[in-house]
């Protein structure tokens, strides 16, 4: 948008950039957040199991970061989807 309107500084617009993208991942850690803690019938979908370690990974990672542990990831490439309830398996992660 302030490209358009002939702003060009790369520092700022870099800034902004990745302001959005972290406000945008704090979206979607609310939204699976709130998904986590509502209580509801568990659901037989197909899961990526990669994506659902992704994303409970990634609601542990600061406080991981603030107890000084590392988490070094490896997962087997094309892991199956397997039917589940993705938030489900997500707590079990947790």
């Amino acid at each position: 948008m302030l490209q358009a309107q002939g702003y060009h500084d790369p520092v700022v617009l870099q800034a902004l950039q990745r302001q959005g993208e972290q406000t945008r991942e704090a979206g979607r850690i609310v939204q699976r957040m709130r998904d986590f803690l509502t209580r509801r019938q568990p659901r037989r979908e197909p899961v990526h199991l990669e994506q659902v370690i992704r994303q409970a990974l990634g609601l542990l990672r600061h406080a991981c970061q603030r107890q000084g542990v590392s988490v070094e990831l490896r997962i087997t490439p094309d892991l199956p989807h397997v039917l589940g309830d993705e938030v489900l398996l997500e707590q079990v992660l947790i």
